[in-house]
């Protein structure tokens, strides 16, 4: 644009020089065009910007991390007026994600339709708000610009990796009620306990086609019913200090830890509840996809401190639980919480993701609390 306005400087000049040197009507009529043409330049830009249609929509809402996914700017020019150039600037956070171009040109006809494509692919597991900040317009003579301003925002979350691990252990608690909320009732397929006569309300998979027919008629097997062990997760997503770049790398290397162990246990059919600061309680439950969506998104700029979630389980919770607990740092405050929880019976396990000293490994560990480098778990 700075060249343009001193390339027209350069013609206004020129133009006053003709009239000095050739005074006449057709010099004057060209210096009073070049003096005139700004003005509808700017006219006509002022009105056409007013006229811009523009709309965005991601191709996926959710990716890998490592995947890409595309977000597509539609702008409709809804005037008579071709815009010669017009530029859109894209948003989104510098560090978690990679752009393809955050600032792309274009030139639209009249009463025509652009689309155009930024590629976005996700370095750290988070969710972003990424989207169009505003549609710069230039007039046709690349002299002035006017910004609209637009809030086209939308959510990307980038999930978190699963990665294949060591065997954790999960262990039993003797209990005298065989329901609880550390043991889940399920059904075992592979021991038959009885045979009955068959319910409507029976699935094929409970029919006993020999037995059926022996006997010529539907005859249903009664599976022995066995426990299954559940796990609470507690995340600590509290915020750090330190640079964003390292925060975020901290967030998605622990957050890898949840989901991977998450799926671990899914796979062996135990039940899981994730908590974390500034959620709700959740509640028990096999349905991985569905914790899987809430750690990808979960924030890391809750205030809060795991230590108070772990205090309130211990105000609310009588029976012993297994407890997966994931932090990035390990206080004395943390350390005597563990222990109350030890004495309560519950089964502890505490990821850890950077060094601690040995002597709290050791203390920690004579309490019957298993510290876990989360790095030597990946196979």
């Amino acid at each position: 644009m700075l060249k343009n306005r001193l390339t027209y400087g350069l013609a206004i000049v020129v133009m006053f020089v003709f009239v000095y040197l050739f005074e006449d009507r057709m010099t004057y009529m060209g210096l009073y065009a070049v003096l005139l043409f700004p003005v509808l330049s700017f006219l006509l830009a002022l009105i056409s910007k007013r006229r811009f249609v523009v709309r965005g929509r991601l191709s996926a809402d959710f990716i890998a991390k490592g995947q890409e996914v595309s977000y597509f700017v539609t702008i409709e020019n809804a005037h008579f007026w071709p815009c010669t150039l017009a530029g859109v600037c894209f948003v989104g956070d510098e560090i978690g994600l990679t752009v393809d171009e955050r600032q792309k040109h274009f030139a639209i006809r009249s009463f025509g339709k652009k689309e155009l494509e930024f590629i976005v692919s996700g370095n750290y597991r988070g969710a972003y708000e990424i989207g169009i900040e505003e549609v710069v317009l230039y007039d046709f003579l690349g002299l002035f610009k006017f910004k609209q301003k637009h809030d086209l925002k939308n959510m990307l979350t980038i999930t978190p990796r699963i990665l294949p691990i060591k065997g954790i252990a999960v262990e039993p608690v003797t209990q005298d009620e065989v329901i609880s909320k550390r043991h889940m009732q399920g059904e075992d397929y592979s021991i038959v306990s009885e045979l009955r006569k068959y319910q409507p309300t029976d699935g094929y998979k409970k029919v006993h086609w020999k037995a059926s027919a022996k006997r010529g008629e539907l005859i249903s097997k009664n599976y022995q019913e066995a426990e299954r062990c559940v796990v609470t997760f507690y995340i600590n997503n509290s915020s750090e200090e330190g640079s964003r770049e390292e925060n975020l790398e901290l967030e998605d290397k622990m957050m890898e830890a949840v989901v991977s162990v998450m799926y671990y246990c899914n796979r062996f059919s135990h039940p899981i509840s994730l908590n974390y600061i500034g959620g709700t309680v959740m509640e028990f439950t096999m349905d991985f996809p569905h914790v899987y969506k809430v750690a990808s998104g979960l924030p890391f700029e809750s205030e809060g401190s795991l230590i108070e979630l772990l205090e309130n389980y211990l105000k609310t919770n009588k029976e012993p639980m297994n407890l997966f607990i994931f932090s990035n740092k390990v206080s004395e405050r943390l350390v005597s919480t563990l222990q109350l929880l030890r004495m309560t019976k519950n089964d502890i396990s505490l990821f850890l993701f950077s060094p601690i000293e040995e002597e709290e490994v050791r203390k920690l560990e004579l309490m019957g609390v298993r510290c876990i480098y989360f790095d030597e778990l990946i196979s």
